[in-house]
C-alpha cells in the first residue's frame, strides 16, 4: 500500500488482483473507489500514474517503515533539468533547485522540511544551479558557473564578498568547513572565516572530499592528473597520474578512509587508485561496468546508472542489493548522509531512500 498526504487529506493506493483500489481520508470521512484492468501491465501503468498525479498535486509519499532500498519519501519539485539538479541540506532544511522555464527566466530554490513539506520558494539571482553544497554558515551555489553564497536570507557573490577577482573558475564544492573553487585559473580554498587558505595554479575540472583529504582532477601536460591535498593545512600529499580519457564533468572522491581514489569519467567508467602507492587498482569485478554516479559512506558504496541503484559493501564490494530510482528519466543527483540516500531526479522529484541495515549483513 502506498500512502500520500498533504497534511489535511490522505490517499491510500494499492493493487489487488487486477484491480486498483484508491481510498481517500479527509475530516474523518472515507471515500473508496476501485477499477479493474485487463492485464498486469495496464494495472501497473495506472498504479504509477495515480502516484505521480498525487505527487504533482502537492501530496507527499511517506513510508516511515521503509526497508533497505525502499523510498522513505517522495516530493514533487517540478522543473527538472537534465544537467542542473543541485540540492543541499542546510540548517535542518533541504534546498532543492527548480528550473522554472517561465517567461521571466527566473529559477528558484524550493525549501523543504525533514518530511519534504514545502516551506518556501526563493527566487535565485541567476538560472541553472549546477551544484549546491553547504558550510556551517551558508549555502554555496554554482549558478551557471558563477558562485554565490546564501546565508538563509540573502545571496552574495562569493568572490565579491571575499575580495577575490577572477572568472576562470567553473566548479565549487564545500566540505569539512572549507569551500573550494576550481577551474582554468586554478584552485582556491576558503575557510569559514572568509580567509583565503590556499591557492594554486593547477587547472582542475573536478574536486572532491574525503575525511581528511581533498582531491582535484584536471589536465597537466596533456595527461590526466589528480592532486591530493591535506585539508588541515592544504599541504600537497601526492600527485597521481590518472589516465581516464576525456574528462569534463567527472565524479571524483575518496573512499575507505581516504585510502582509495575513485574517478568516474565521462564514459561512465569507474577507475581506482591506491593513494599510498599511487598505483592503479583493478576495479572489483562485482561493480557494474557502466556507472553514471557513485556515492559512499563508511559502509556502503553505491552506484547509479539509468534509473537503477546498486549497493555494495565497502569492505569487500559484495552486492547488498539493487533498487529502482523512482520517478527518473535518465539522470539524478545523489548524496548519502548517514543511513539515508537523497536523490534529485530529472523528472522533477526529490526523494529519500533508506540505507538502514534492517538485517542486511554489511
Amino acid at each position: 500500500m502506498k500512502k500520500f498526504t498533504n497534511g489535511k487529506k490522505e490517499i491510500l493506493l494499492q493493487t489487488q488482483g487486477l484491480s486498483l483500489i484508491s481510498k481517500t481520508l479527509q475530516n474523518g470521512k472515507e471515500r473508496l473507489s476501485s477499477k479493474e484492468f485487463a492485464n498486469c501491465d495496464a494495472l501497473q501503468k495506472a498504479f504509477v500514474k495515480k502516484q505521480v498525479d498525487a505527487l504533482k498535486k502537492g501530496f507527499i509519499y511517506e513510508n516511515k517503515k521503509a526497508k533497505f532500498g525502499e523510498a522513505i519519501a517522495h516530493a514533487y519539485i517540478g522543473g527538472g533539468y537534465s544537467g542542473a539538479l543541485g540540492f543541499a541540506e542546510f540548517e535542518d532544511k533541504f534546498y532543492v533547485y527548480k528550473c522554472n522555464f517561465d517567461k521571466h527566466g527566473c529559477d528558484y530554490l524550493i525549501v523543504l522540511d525533514g518530511e519534504l513539506r514545502t516551506l518556501a520558494q526563493i527566487k535565485l539571482p541567476k538560472i541553472l544551479t549546477w551544484k549546491m553544497t553547504a558550510t556551517k554558515k551558508a549555502l554555496v551555489l554554482d549558478l551557471d558557473h558563477e558562485f554565490f553564497l546564501f546565508d538563509g536570507e540573502k545571496f552574495s557573490r562569493l568572490f565579491e564578498a571575499w575580495g577575490i577577482t577572477g572568472g576562470g573558475f567553473s566548479s565549487a564544492l564545500s566540505g569539512n568547513g572549507e569551500i573550494l573553487a576550481c577551474g582554468t585559473d586554478g584552485i582556491l580554498a576558503f575557510g569559514s572565516d572568509k580567509k583565503l587558505n590556499f591557492k594554486t595554479e593547477f587547472s582542475a575540472k573536478a574536486i572532491g572530499f574525503g575525511n581528511k583529504i581533498c582531491v582535484a582532477c584536471g589536465d597537466e601536460g596533456g595527461k590526466n592528473v589528480a592532486m591530493l591535498y591535506r585539508l588541515k593545512d592544504f599541504a600537497e600529499l601526492c600527485r597521481i597520474e590518472c589516465d581516464v580519457g576525456y574528462i569534463h564533468s567527472l565524479n571524483v572522491g575518496l573512499i575507505k578512509n581516504d585510502a582509495i581514489l575513485v574517478v568516474n569519467n565521462d564514459f561512465d567508467e569507474l577507475h581506482f587508485w591506491n593513494v599510498a602507492s599511487k598505483k592503479r587498482l583493478s576495479v572489483p569485478k562485482s561493480l557494474p561496468r557502466s556507472v553514471m554516479r557513485f556515492a559512499a559512506n563508511d559502509q556502503i558504496f553505491l552506484t547509479y546508472f539509468y534509473g537503477g541503484f546498486k549497493a555494495f559493501s565497502l569492505e569487500d564490494f559484495r552486492l547488498l542489493g539493487e533498487f529502482e530510482c523512482e520517478h527518473c528519466v535518465k539522470t539524478a543527483a545523489i548524496e548519502i548522509a548517514g543511513e539515508r540516500l537523497y536523490v534529485r531526479t530529472d523528472y522533477g522529484f526529490f526523494s529519500v531512500y533508506s540505507l538502514a541495515k534492517n538485517g542486511i549483513k554489511i
